[in-house]
This record gives C-alpha cells, structure tokens and sequence, in this order.
C-alpha cells in the first residue's frame, strides 16, 4: 500500500463509523455503518475520533501487515488532531478487570485499555502466561498498570478468593469484561455441574455478584459478557442437564445453552441495575480464531480456525461495549461482530426464563435471590 493511499484513509477515518474503519483496516467483512455514522469531518464529534482510533489503534498494534503502513499517517494525524490526541489517556484512573486475559481477545482488550490509560486486572488461571503477556502488554503500552489475580470460572472457590480479594481492596470497578470462556468441553465443574456452563455462566455469574459493590462505587460503570451468536441454537434451558456430564458428543450444544445464559444474564442484569450508572452488555464477538476451541479435537480445531476472523477483529465489539460514550445510555441490549447493535433470539428476551436462571445461579452459588 502506499503512502499516499495510507495518508488520505487516515485523513478521512474520523468521519467513518466504527465498524467500516475496523472492516477497513483488517479486510473483515463487518462494514455496516450505524445512522449516525454519516457525518462531514468538519463536525465530527471526540466520541466519533475516540472509536475510530481505538480500533485502529487495536489493529497497528496487533496486525503486522498493517502496522507499517497505517502508522505513519496516523501519528502524523494525531500529532495535528487534538481530538486523536485527547483518547490517548482517555481511561486514566479506571480500573478494568478483563478475564481470560491471557490470549486472543482478552489480550487484545487488555492491550488497548491499557494503551488508554486504564489500570487492567488480568483474571486467569496461569500465573505463568499472565505474567508473559503484562510483560508484553507493558512492553507495547509503556502501561505499568497491569496486575494478575488467579481465577478459575470452573472452580466456585476460586471465584470466590478472587472476587472478595479484589472487593476487599476498597477500589471502585468501572468496567467488568466476562471475556474468558471454552467451548467443545466435556465434563463436570470441580462444584458438579456441566463443564461448559458452570465455565462459562455460572462462574462469570458469581464474580459479577461478589463484585457488584466495587462496580456500583463507580458512579458509571459496565459490565460486558461476551457470548456468541451460538446463543441462536439454544431453544430453551434444561435446569437437569446443567448438573449433569456434558450430552452431546461436541459439546456445542451446552455451549449454545451458556452463550444464551450469558445474554439472558446481562439483560436481568440491567433489569435489577436499572438507575444505578451500571450498564450491561452481551455481544458476539464473531467467530474468532483463539483458545476458546481448545478442547476441540486437534485436526477439527484446525480446521475450523481457517475460517475464522482474527482476536484482533473480534475485540472490536468487547472494545466498543466497554468503553464507547455513544453506547453509555444503553443497557441490556445484544450487540454483533464489530459492536453493531442486533436484536437476540426470541427466547434470549423472555423475561421469566432471565429471572429463573438469576434464581437458580444464585442458589447455587449461596447467594440471595
């Protein structure tokens, strides 16, 4: 690509919607615009210029290819546009928790909050890979705002630790990102219940709750689950089954139960955090190419990740619902690949369905209704 062609894309980028300049930069398919994202650039409004440059600043970070032709004419606009340049630290005294931090979108999520002067808590398991990625992430961000706590969503004790070690520090949570999750597991949690869902809902259902009080004490805050368009294949909840070994021989089944279970979470969420500050949001991130298919038999994994799209192109969306102003006064909705709103399946907006599994994650998990 040349300069030239670099330098009038960059030119023009404040005045696009957030996910043409994400299809733009990576070569992704999600380029639909918003309503409002017809504007002139004369009146491109900081929240537009903060969007825009999040993501590409995701991609020059992230993306080689693009890296060394992109970067020039943006640090030639950001040096000239005091609206590029006021986002560089546009998350300075914030505290983010990201979990599953430690690769795919996670890690690009904690990168870019990080580059944006948050101060991130990196929620995984391994203590070893965490502290390989702060490394990297303090290396690319010059951030020394990077901590890890150990936490495992398949073990309740775990969360437990780790949620009322991070509560009992006093510190007010701006943003929760429920990132980590699997997919293709087989099994029982260490407390008895489906691997995939106690993992991915129930795990993710009681941090949320331990740390309600921090995330309150904000004042504005988010709470992000990243569930999956899989959500669409689940036609209901079978309370038996999600104390029992996985069924089905993928186990895709269960995983499209707790990808519905995320969505129907965020939405009772914002039911019960209605005028608090606190708003939630459950999004697709599209189907990406990262450790989420660990468990997935090798030869098919590999298969299957050929035609994905990159963490890179899926953080966009956990980037958008974090931290987007446009997106502040909205909760409880579902978002799609690149952060464009979409409207859930018909059952992921049953109002009971979402007050029994709050009912019955909170028995489980010793917590009031």
């Amino acid at each position: 690509m040349k300069s030239s062609t670099t330098s009038a894309i960059a030119s023009r980028l404040p005045s696009r919607s957030y996910s043409e300049a994400a299809g733009a930069a990576c070569g992704s398919g999600a380029r639909a615009a918003p309503p409002h994202a017809a504007r002139p650039a004369a009146t491109t409004t900081a929240a537009e210029s903060v969007r825009v440059v999040m993501v590409i600043h995701a991609y020059i970070a992230h993306s080689p290819r693009i890296r060394h032709a992109f970067a020039p004419a943006l640090l030639t606009r950001a040096a000239t546009d005091p609206m590029f340049a006021a986002m560089a630290q546009d998350l300075a005294n914030k505290t983010f928790i990201v979990t599953g931090a430690n690769t795919g979108i996670g890690k690009v999520t904690a990168t870019e909050l990080a580059r944006r002067g948050a101060r991130v808590i990196v929620a995984c398991r391994s203590k070893g890979k965490a502290a390989a990625v702060i490394e990297e992430i303090q290396r690319d961000t010059g951030s020394a705002s990077l901590e890890y706590v150990h936490l495992d969503l398949g073990d309740l004790g775990s969360v437990r630790a780790c949620a009322e070690a991070i509560a009992a520090r006093g510190t007010p949570i701006h943003g929760l990102i429920n990132n980590a999750g699997m997919a293709g597991a087989k099994g029982l949690t260490r407390d008895g219940f489906e691997l995939t869902w106690g993992t991915n809902h129930l795990g993710p259902y009681l941090f949320t709750r331990l740390l309600l009080d921090r995330i309150q004490q904000a004042g504005q805050a988010r709470i992000v689950n990243v569930a999956s368009a899989s959500h669409y294949n689940a036609t209901g909840i079978d309370w038996d089954a999600l104390k029992q070994p996985t069924r089905s021989a993928t186990g895709m089944r269960e995983y499209a139960v707790s990808k519905l279970s995320n969505v129907l979470f965020a939405k009772e969420l914002a039911r019960r955090l209605d005028g608090t500050g606190v708003t939630t949001y459950a999004l697709h991130p599209g189907v990406v190419a990262t450790d989420v298919w660990r468990r997935v038999p090798g030869p098919l994994r590999w298969l299957i990740k050929r035609f994905m799209i990159t963490p890179e192109q899926g953080a966009v969306a956990s980037l958008r619902c974090a931290t987007d102003p446009a997106l502040a006064g909205q909760t409880g909705r579902y978002y799609d690949v690149g952060g464009k709103e979409k409207e859930p399946s018909p059952i992921a907006g049953d109002a009971e369905l979402a007050r029994a599994l709050w009912t019955r994650s909170a028995e489980w998990t010793n917590l009031p209704a």
